[in-house]
């Protein structure tokens, strides 16, 4: 009879100690399971900050693009006007060397008279 009481007695102990093991066991994982939750809710904030620095970024790019394009349209623009004041001005120093040397043959001629 003692025999079977400390057997009784035994498993009661066993049956409790597996029992608490499991308890335990998901309590340590319905905490792990929450760290888990909130890691990922962390990341996925991250994640949407991220997105949202990346998204103003390539607008800052897209913005800088454009100013460089129009700036090199307005570079090339000047360019072909200074080309073509130079130009004028070639025409107009030609012209007046021309001038002075026909003014020149008019003095020599008014000088011969």
């Amino acid at each position: 009879m003692m025999k079977r009481k400390l057997i009784l007695t035994s498993l009661i102990m066993l049956g409790w100690s597996l029992a608490l093991t499991g308890c335990e066991g998901e309590a340590r994982e319905g905490t792990e399971l929450a760290r888990v939750q909130a890691a990922l809710e962390q990341t996925q904030l991250e994640l949407a900050n991220v997105t949202q620095a990346r998204d103003t970024l390539q607008e800052q790019v897209n913005d800088l693009i454009r100013s460089r394009d129009e700036a090199v349209t307005e570079a090339k623009n000047a360019q072909d006007r200074i080309d073509e004041l130079t130009r004028q001005f070639r025409e107009q120093a030609k012209i007046i060397r021309e001038l002075q040397e026909h003014m020149q043959r008019v003095q020599a001629a008014i000088e011969k008279l």
